[in-house]
């Protein structure tokens, strides 16, 4: 079983109004995405057979559990899935989740590029996370991840450890541009359920 917990917003500490505000919105508004961990409050936790966000979403929004204490899922909401090497934050935006990691070292600046390679095995994402206050990019090979070896390459060329927020972020990207044909023969779910969770 994989364990999960629902944050949503505490109307009462969101002074700044970030609550039901996706990540474009946020931004749009100068407002700091994501919003800070401190503004949430868990409101339910419970376990699922695999990994599959879309399926909780579905459960908190069509058949709310009797002791599901807060608002139907929606955008601004975060589920929490607790792993051995991290957390894995993924954020309901207007469309589909995002990956976020709290706190401010290591914090998802942006979205990530994809970097085709001239082979297949040579592609790579780019990851800009903040640091001290300014953007810097991690290079992470497809195919570490892929087999993995969850870590990137800063730009002075040292390593870096990836959380899973990460890791599901360079997923996604891979996901969304890579041609069809090159694609792992599963689907994105299912190749994160396959690597990040034991």
């Amino acid at each position: 079983m994989i364990n999960y917990s629902i944050l949503q917003i505490n109307t009462n500490l969101d002074d700044r109004h970030h609550k039901f505000f996706g990540r474009s919105a946020e931004l749009a508004l100068g407002l700091d995405f994501p919003p800070d961990r401190e503004l949430y409050k868990e409101v339910f936790s419970s376990s699922q057979e695999k990994f599959n966000p879309e399926e909780i979403y579905k459960l908190l929004n069509e058949n709310h559990p009797a002791d599901f204490k807060g608002h139907s899922l929606s955008v601004s909401d975060v589920i929490r899935y607790p792993l051995p090497w991290g957390e894995l934050n993924l954020f309901c935006d207007d469309f589909g989740f995002s990956a976020v990691d709290f706190g401010d070292e290591g914090k998802i600046a942006k979205l990530p590029e994809f970097r085709p390679g001239a082979d297949r095995t040579s592609d790579v994402a780019l990851l800009f996370y903040t640091k001290n206050g300014k953007i810097h990019p991690l290079t992470v090979k497809i195919s570490d991840i892929l087999s993995k070896n969850f870590v990137g390459t800063t730009e002075s060329g040292g390593e870096e450890r990836l959380t899973p927020g990460e890791v599901y972020e360079v997923l996604k990207t891979f996901y969304l541009f890579k041609p069809e044909d090159y694609r792992p023969p599963i689907g994105f779910i299912d190749q994160v359920a396959q690597l990040i969770f034991p």
